[in-house]
């Protein structure tokens, strides 16, 4: 009996390409963000595996040179901002810059509820709005390389982080095309998960049978 394994990332990109959104395209990159982030790419039509199967670590580019120490052990990834993880970061940094407000001090913790912090955006909490701003800014950066390089046709947002939406994709939309050259502005849709929670993965992982041949 044949064995097929695959990250949780490509069995989401193939799960949006073969159920979901992205049935119609051939150039796109599935992000997963939660406690990380991860990717799957779709380029041609194929999903991108690499030489050595690797291929797809967006959450490890490095976008700011001797950053914060990332879980790999290099500094600066992209994973270390934009990631349930890289939050909780966030909210140290502010707290530190602003050590008596009374908001931060009741959210700083290893587990941050994002519903709460949707909510309290929604609401026009200011520092809240700082920590999206902040995270969007470094997801955009992060977009931009990946448009330079592969010209996808949109990226599609799977996992707990991206339920905060246009909350945080408002920031990166702005950022991205801020580092991108003049022909690339806006060619590259930032897109939402169709898909039932979870069921990306899910089925994707169910269609490497057929997608394996």
């Amino acid at each position: 009996i044949d064995t097929l394994l695959t990250n949780d990332a490509n069995a989401a990109a193939l799960g949006e390409k073969n159920f979901g959104i992205a049935k119609n395209m051939d150039d796109f990159v599935l992000v997963t963000l939660g406690t990380g982030l991860g990717s799957g790419i779709f380029s041609g039509g194929k999903l991108i595996y690499g030489h050595n199967g690797l291929a797809g670590e967006m959450g490890h580019m490095i976008i700011e040179r001797n950053g914060r120490i990332c879980n790999c052990g290099n500094r600066g990834c992209l994973e270390s901002y934009v990631s349930a993880n890289g939050l909780i970061q966030t909210v140290k940094m502010y707290l530190d810059e602003n050590p008596n407000d009374k908001f931060l001090q009741s959210i700083n913790s290893c587990k941050i509820d994002g519903n709460m912090l949707d909510r309290e955006f929604d609401e026009r909490n200011k520092m809240v709005r700082k920590i999206y701003e902040y995270t969007g800014e470094k997801l955009g950066i992060g977009l931009a390389q990946v448009v330079t390089l592969l010209s996808p046709e949109a990226f599609i947002f799977y996992g707990g982080l991206s339920n905060a939406g246009d909350r945080i994709l408002q920031y990166a939309k702005k950022s991205m095309n801020k580092n991108l050259i003049n022909n690339h502005l806006d060619s590259a849709e930032l897109l939402l998960s169709e898909l039932p929670e979870g069921q990306a993965g899910i089925q994707g992982a169910a269609s490497l049978v057929w997608s394996n041949k």
